[in-house]
């Protein structure tokens, strides 16, 4: 009997144990703004679960379609890249649900960047 529960328990933790995705609620502002990486990159300013402040997001979203004038929460499922490019994200974001598409100019929207 303890065999079999330990067999169980080790399939049950490998199993979990190989899946490191999971989901995240995203906040899209109805504008981009220009970040700078190994270039300059066209950024969605983003608000990630119950956060204040917006951040500069330098990953696409597969699977999403933005469309500038509306602000967007969606939820992602994110995804570890084992071998990331140098300077790269080490997650991707797969659009998995738009919950909401509000047109509205979002408000609190850090300054555009001016880059020499």
């Amino acid at each position: 009997m303890n065999k079999i529960l330990f067999l169980a328990l080790t399939l049950f933790l490998a199993l979990t144990a190989c899946t490191d995705d999971q989901t995240e609620l995203l906040t899209i502002a109805s504008e981009t703004r220009i970040g700078i990486g190994e270039g300059p990159i066209n950024c969605y300013l983003v608000k990630t679960g119950d956060s204040k402040n917006w951040e500069f997001m330098y990953s696409p979203i597969e699977g999403f379609e933005y469309e500038e004038g509306y602000e967007y929460v969606i939820e992602v499922k994110t995804e570890n890249i084992d071998n990331p490019l140098i300077d790269g994200s080490s997650i991707k974001y797969i659009l998995t649900k738009i919950i909401s598409k509000t047109k509205k100019n979002s408000t609190g929207l850090p300054e555009q960047r001016v880059w020499n």
